[in-house]
């Protein structure tokens, strides 16, 4: 993932204050942005509603056959946001995510909504 320091907001809505270290664990939902700008392949990381982040170009680019494969259709995994907690000059330090996403040739073209995980 990149762009985590830019949405630091976000993450602390979502784990709260960052006062102590934390190890959440969540469902992220990859959102292709084909219309960005800066990169057609740009796929958005949201955790319950809120941007956090994007893929790596390389991963965002890695993923695009499978997003084409589902129609761009979003993508559910499990992740984990890690950090907080004080630095030694007294700050807070920054949140990051983990995703736990399956390689792009396993990810399934169709979506049942009697499985809990979407891959």
């Amino acid at each position: 993932m990149r762009g985590e320091s830019r949405y630091q907001d976000a993450l602390r809505a979502i784990a709260g204050s960052g006062e102590q270290p934390v190890r959440k664990y969540v469902r992220a939902r990859l959102v292709p942005e084909p219309s960005n700008r800066y990169d057609h392949n740009s796929i958005q990381v949201r955790i319950q509603g809120h941007l956090v982040g994007y893929l790596s170009r390389e991963d965002a680019r890695a993923y695009a056959p499978a997003f084409a494969r589902r129609e761009n259709r979003p993508i559910n995994c499990a992740a984990v946001i890690v950090g907080g907690g004080p630095t030694r000059d007294g700050r807070r330090k920054a949140f990051g995510v983990w995703l736990a996403l399956p390689p792009p040739e396993k990810i399934r073209t169709t979506y049942s909504p009697r499985y809990s995980k979407e891959y």
